[in-house]
């Protein structure tokens, strides 16, 4: 059976390890693999791989003084030059095909019995597909004719050469969710710190794992050059100082980025760029202290790493685009568990806010199949502080296809400040029925 260890090029692409599968023609227990050198080169477009032995069992027996013919064929790729046939008690004599083709046959004539065990060794230096994964084709024939018309062997088997894989398959960023926490108006991230630090990033984790470059060495960070490269952010820049590498910026009183220190690039669609840092992390500082801190906003972060290069090969500019981080809010959540539109029905939710600042809150719905909820005018909104608000159920949500489902309510505030109480009326017979949602305990009932 062949075995056949694949080399990687880390040109834009490289190659990963891969290990011949058995046909079924040969005995599993006796696979070989030799490989004379790893070293690789890149000639117009293909990879060459110089000096590889491929060993591989007869898979037929041989009697004494019995020719045989020895096929292998290339799949994607050529024979560059073919060093010979070699095996003990074996003399092979070149047939057909050969350097410059994609199969070559050998005549071999035995010196001794040879069992289907025995193994016959081919080193040649091949030129392979830089797209396209290639194989190694072998099959052993009665004649020399059923060789050249390359019909049904006595024994055949097949394996990988080589695979063209990006190098670069990784992430380069660790996103991270800052929590703003409601306790202090959202002006400081959890661990009661004023500034948080988005995701990490760091080039290194970008490394396809196993793979060796054109030099025969491993495919490593060494190979990766940043020097050049740029990362560009994403996201809302409108409170606080943000910083990358000691590049900082912020906004002036009109809204508009300003630069703090370092050279950070405005773009027109409101992102940042800076010199791409190994390593460094995407930081914001709401303020200098908790009085004279900004709000930290809600919202998603993004990157764009772009321009990091190869330092072997001629290999494109490599950029990905990967999410830096969010921030969230630790909001208080409200469950109501029945919400009905029904006609028959008034049901009125009531939010009352004890805080001292407003509480600003957000609705979702869930509802049975076959029914939709369109968010009502009231669905998100602001309770003012010490003050309770009163929603309608038909201000809330829209129904189609029915009537009723359930609610979440995000209230940005704490939990101790909330109270929440639902009451459906029955407009035919006047009951009422009045459920507590959500009391100054924290507790559901």
């Amino acid at each position: 059976m062949i075995n056949k260890k694949i080399l990687a090029v880390a040109v834009a692409t490289a190659f990963t390890s891969n290990v011949f599968a058995a046909d079924g023609a040969f005995d599993a227990d006796y696979p070989e693999l030799e490989v004379a050198s790893q070293s690789l080169t890149v000639t117009d477009g293909e990879y060459t791989l110089t000096a590889q032995t491929v060993t591989n069992d007869l898979g037929f027996s041989i009697a004494n003084t019995t020719i045989k013919y020895v096929r292998y064929d290339v799949v994607n790729g050529t024979f560059n030059t073919i060093t010979g046939l070699t095996g003990n008690n074996v003399t092979p004599t070149l047939s057909a095909g050969g350097d410059g083709e994609s199969f070559v046959i050998y005549e071999v004539l035995a010196s001794a019995d040879l069992d289907q065990e025995h193994d016959v060794v081919l080193t040649a230096t091949y030129d392979v597909s830089s797209t396209a994964k290639s194989s190694i084709d072998y099959t052993l024939y009665e004649t020399a004719q059923d060789a050249v018309n390359a019909g049904t062997g006595l024994a055949t088997d097949s394996g990988d050469l080589a695979e063209a894989e990006d190098g670069m398959t990784g992430t380069y960023g660790t996103s991270v969710e800052l929590t703003a926490l409601v306790v202090d108006d959202f002006k400081r991230f959890t661990g009661n710190v004023l500034t948080g630090v988005l995701g990490l990033t760091d080039t290194d984790d970008l490394l396809t794992a196993g793979l060796v470059n054109s030099a025969g060495a491993a495919w490593t960070v060494a190979n990766i050059d940043a020097t050049s490269a740029t990362v560009t952010f994403t996201g809302d820049f409108s409170f606080g100082t943000w910083d990358y590498d000691g590049v900082q910026w912020t906004t002036d009183s009109d809204g508009d980025l300003a630069i703090v220190t370092g050279a950070p690039v405005f773009n027109d669609d409101g992102s940042v760029t800076v010199a791409y840092d190994q390593g460094e992390g995407l930081e914001v500082v709401t303020g200098a202290s908790l009085a004279a801190a900004d709000v930290a906003l809600k919202g998603s972060y993004t990157s764009m790493l772009d321009d990091v290069t190869y330092s072997i090969g001629n290999a494109d500019d490599f950029s990905a685009s990967e999410d830096v981080g969010s921030i969230v809010y630790d909001t208080t959540s409200i469950e109501i568990p029945y919400l009905s539109t029904f006609s028959g029905l008034n049901q009125k939710i009531f939010l009352v806010n004890k805080g001292t600042q407003p509480a600003a809150y957000t609705t979702t719905f869930r509802t049975e199949d076959d029914v939709t909820a369109a968010d009502g005018d009231s669905a998100s909104d602001t309770i003012p502080a010490g003050e309770m608000v009163t929603i309608k159920a038909i201000d809330l949500v829209t129904f189609t296809g029915g009537t009723r489902g359930m609610a979440t309510i995000e209230i940005e505030a704490e939990a101790g400040s909330i109270l929440a109480t639902s009451q459906t009326v029955n407009i035919e017979t006047g009951n009422t029925d009045t459920v507590v949602l959500f009391n100054d305990l924290n507790t559901k009932n």
